[in-house]
């Protein structure tokens, strides 16, 4: 049963702001779009992280998972299905651009910026709390070193193909 059309970004005064029911599990959604609003980022951006933030929570929801129990393994879930995912109204999977993707899904820019808002958001848990560990890997963590590239001891002066 899905039950995620309940959780729904609404605008108010101060900007938009998740509503709706299991709001509790998702307080801290709010409090990153007040820290967002509070650095002077732009209505707009807000608004689209606020809505790309209610497509994780609702994600989240329908897998019965919580955001604190968010961990990289959860996200590349997320990710995939992000990448995979058909919207209606558009091309059928046989629809292919010039470039060979899929015709029927999320652009990759949405794509990026969905997990752009979501790096956001547990960057700012971890901030509020040292204690929350990023799901998102940042600087070294996130680069991979290829089986050509140097390893070990001088690994970091090896330099990219």
């Amino acid at each position: 049963m899905e039950t995620h059309q309940e959780l729904r970004l609404e605008p108010s005064q101060e900007g938009p702001k998740l509503a709706g029911a299991d709001l509790a599990k998702y307080a801290a959604v709010n409090d990153y779009l007040g820290y967002l609003r509070d650095r002077n980022y732009s209505p707009a951006t807000t608004r689209a992280y606020g809505y790309d933030l209610l497509a994780f929570c609702r994600w989240l929801q329908d897998r019965g998972l919580l955001p604190e129990a968010t961990d990289t393994k959860t996200l590349v879930k997320y990710l995939k299905f992000c990448r995979e995912t058909s919207l209606p109204g558009r091309p059928g999977p046989n629809v292919v651009t010039l470039n060979g993707h899929r015709a029927d899904g999320y652009a990759p820019s949405t794509v990026n910026r969905r997990m752009a808002a979501i790096s956001g958001l547990f960057a700012f848990l971890s901030m509020r709390d040292p204690s929350i560990v990023n799901p998102v890997p940042r600087g070294q963590a996130s680069r991979w070193i290829s089986s050509a590239q140097r390893s070990g001891l001088l690994g970091h002066l090896a330099t990219p193909a």
